[in-house]
């Protein structure tokens, strides 16, 4: 469609935002229920095994992704791609298991800056993706790319299933044999993870550290759908390489803050309450700037540079969080950070792609002041536990 304001750009605009909506759905709530069950089976059997479930269910989305593209299917066919992969886990699931991989393998002091570079390596990969996605799709077509992703997944399967396993495994159960016990602990493991809220050495600094980091997930998952409607239409009409542009070199921003501007901040003995504040008002800042200044080279320039620190607060949380926990307990823990986002992601996706129509229409950046004022709110957070940790 042209990029000019009337009614078919509100209805178009319209239905991209609830495709996308009802695809965010039918992916995520299945990947709770996986996540639950993945993340404490790996403190019995070991990380391995959930590594290949998201890969597997990835490489069945792609091909029924293919099938649509090149029978030319009506889209809402690729919700059945959705649904396959929220089985599998997504990508939630990989990132579940490979934090922890890292918290396992570190010693405590480097726990945050090795989650920090696991979090900057994802970074990387989106920024790679981001900048050579657009260029790829004009030179192949979608039929090809999807292809090249299914060989991609099909080597990182081969690697993982040749990685070495990790130590996490409970010796008093049976590799070969079902007993009673491996049954009664299978039973049982969806709710453990829910367990941790209470059964850990600081529960209120637990649930206050983890319910501000939901509102950071905000900002995080509410930004790409937003931003893509946001930028395809009028005032700022922006091509999709460009959009591609702008994801590209945010991920990159990101990546610089976690592998180089944490692990300085970490060696000034910069405190953990700091360093989380600092994150979200990164964030606050980004939010407003992309709200309010609709200059194409502005928003390209100014949000990688400014919004490099958006991110440091992931690896903070989850090593704090992972101190306060039994060992035993860490693929729990990660389980629990996944739900959390997944629920985050359907809440953060369905509330602000429903409502984004109608505040467009008041203002075309309002979605975006209102994910700045809710990442205000871990500051708040932030300070209770600092006050509670002085008491304490």
């Amino acid at each position: 469609y042209q990029c000019t304001e009337n009614p078919q750009v509100d209805d178009i605009q319209s239905a991209s935002s609830y495709l996308l909506l009802i695809s965010t759905l039918v992916s995520s709530i299945p990947s709770i229920f996986t996540s639950l069950f993945l993340g404490p089976l790996t403190d019995l059997i070991g990380r391995k095994v959930a590594v290949y479930f998201p890969i597997i269910s990835l490489i069945i989305t792609m091909l029924l992704m293919l099938a649509v593209n090149y029978l030319d299917l009506d889209p809402y066919y690729t919700l059945i791609g959705s649904a396959v992969n929220g089985i599998g886990g997504n990508y939630s699931i990989l990132l579940m298991t490979l934090s922890a991989y890292v918290v396992d393998s570190v010693s405590e002091e480097w726990r945050a800056i090795r989650l920090g570079v696991l979090e900057a390596a994802i970074s990387v990969a989106s920024f790679a993706g981001n900048l050579s996605s657009g260029f790829i799709l004009e030179a192949i077509g979608f039929s090809y790319f999807f292809i090249l992703i299914i060989i991609m997944l099909t080597i990182i399967l081969i690697y993982s299933i040749l990685m070495k396993d990790s130590t996490r495994l409970d010796v008093s159960l049976s590799k070969i044999s079902f007993n009673k016990k491996l049954f009664y602990k299978t039973a049982i493991i969806f709710f453990k993870p829910f367990r941790l809220l209470c059964a850990n050495t600081h529960p209120f600094k637990f649930i206050a550290y983890l319910s501000g980091f939901a509102f950071m997930l905000t900002a995080v998952y509410g930004n790409f759908d937003l931003f893509t409607l946001y930028a395809l239409a009028p005032p700022m009409c922006w091509l999709p390489h460009l959009i591609g542009y702008y994801f590209a070199f945010s991920y990159l921003g990101c990546c610089l803050g976690l592998v180089l501007v944490l692990p300085i901040l970490i060696k000034l003995k910069v405190s953990e309450y700091t360093l989380i504040i600092m994150s979200a008002l990164d964030i606050v800042v980004i939010y407003v700037l992309v709200g309010t200044f609709q200059v194409q080279w502005l928003l390209l320039v100014l949000v990688p540079i400014i919004g490099c620190m958006r991110l440091i607060s992931a690896p903070i949380v989850k090593s704090v969080l992972s101190g306060l926990i039994a060992p035993e307990d860490r693929g729990s823990l990660f389980a629990l950070f996944t739900v959390q986002s997944i629920i985050v992601q359907i809440v953060a996706s369905s509330v602000l792609n429903a409502t984004y129509p109608t505040f467009r229409r008041i203002h075309t950046g309002m979605s975006f002041y209102i994910i700045a004022a809710g990442s205000a709110i871990p500051i708040g957070l932030v300070i209770a536990v600092y006050l509670y940790d002085k008491c304490v």
